[in-house]
């Protein structure tokens, strides 16, 4: 497999700046080599906030810990439960109960996956609805077996604006028929604010196969992109360089590269090369 240069170009309006990746074919094989963001993952943390008597009985943390989505728009929080009470006879973990407690703005709607949960991992979904531009920090409490734990969550809801941005990928696993690779995108932000990403989109635009043939085709058909399907509303930091993996989205999340597997000789693709292109929006988020 070989190293392959890279090129960019600016994209249209209200679409981030577009990076296209031409990545090789060997055999049945691709690999995208692509360079890697050397700037610091952004800070992530989110203290259990439970209170003394409780902290080692029952304790959450919210991931992460700050949303920034436009106005109407719906947020995710992933929320992580850790708890060191006793299984019950049953051998089964003791209920907790997820409630917000305060913060929750004014003509926004909140859902939790799981109210009422013996799993550690539950999802808190805000549709903002016709909730006020500004930052909102809400307050989440859990409560077990007579012990309680909080945390807070902030959520910045901003006016819609677009505001562009640049994307990258970095793929090294080998692709080959039926096969999916997780493409993780690496987002830098030239903005001198934070801003919220509210699509991304990943396409292969065009095919060069050298083996192909009028029995042997290789075309765009051959190749798929499946999109991200993580919660959108998360935040690159002002002159800030982050990506999919170091904001803890699952691979699973990640947009998937994948050589379709056609019921048709596909040796045409042998040698070839790809050309993807990234896209996206983003909104500024609140001062």
């Amino acid at each position: 497999m070989r190293r392959i240069k890279l090129t960019t170009r600016k994209a249209s309006t209200n679409v981030a700046a577009i990076l296209i990746a031409v990545v090789s074919l060997g055999g049945a094989a691709f690999l995208a080599a692509q360079p890697r963001s050397s700037s610091p993952p952004a800070a992530d943390q989110n203290s259990s906030a439970a209170k003394a008597g409780h902290a080692r009985a029952l304790a959450i943390r919210v991931k992460p810990r700050s949303r920034s989505v436009s106005q109407g728009g719906v947020a995710q929080f992933r929320i992580r439960i850790r708890r060191t009470s006793p299984v019950t006879q049953s051998g089964r973990r003791p209920t907790v109960k997820l409630r917000i407690l305060r913060g929750l703005p004014p003509g926004a709607t909140a859902t939790f996956m799981r109210k009422r949960t013996r799993n550690r991992i539950s999802t808190l979904t805000v549709d903002t609805g016709s909730a006020a531009i500004g930052i909102h920090r809400m307050r989440i409490r859990a409560r077990s077996n007579g012990k309680h734990a909080t945390a807070l969550a902030r959520l910045t809801i901003a006016p819609v604006q677009s505001a562009d941005f640049q994307i990258s990928a970095d793929s090294t696993t080998p692709l080959a028929p039926g096969v999916s690779v997780p493409v993780d995108l690496t987002l830098t932000n030239p903005q001198t604010r934070e801003i919220a990403i509210t699509s991304l989109d990943a396409r292969v635009s065009n095919v060069t196969a050298p083996g192909a043939s009028p029995g042997l085709p290789c075309t765009v058909d051959d190749f798929a992109v499946i999109p991200f399907s993580g919660a959108y509303g998360f935040e690159v930091a002002a002159a800030g360089t982050t990506s999919l993996s170091k904001l803890d989205f699952p691979s699973s999340e990640w947009p998937q590269l994948k050589m379709l597997d056609r019921p048709v000789n596909q040796d045409g693709c042998k040698d070839a090369s790809l050309t993807l292109a990234y896209g996206g929006t983003s909104t500024v988020g609140a001062p």
